[in-house]
């Protein structure tokens, strides 16, 4: 089990992971060429079925969640 500040997630290849999440969820996903995935604060184990995990990962050390403006 690992964590990560927020950050951009970017999928180089294909793979199929298994990740488990610290309550002990588990779940199978599945990455992309040129997928982009943000994830906040994760934390979680993963173990590779099938592909090889190519990514770009770039943590956001200050990152904050923006405020969505509404608009009429």
């Amino acid at each position: 089990m690992h964590s990560h500040v927020p950050f951009v997630f970017v999928s180089l290849g294909t793979a199929r992971f298994n990740l488990t999440l610290p309550d002990g969820r588990s779940m199978i996903f599945d990455t992309h060429p040129g997928q982009a995935i943000w994830m906040d604060n994760a934390e979680h184990a993963w173990e590779i079925l099938s592909g090889e995990a190519h990514v770009i990962a770039v943590e956001v050390k200050s990152a904050q969640r923006a405020q969505v403006k509404k608009t009429d």
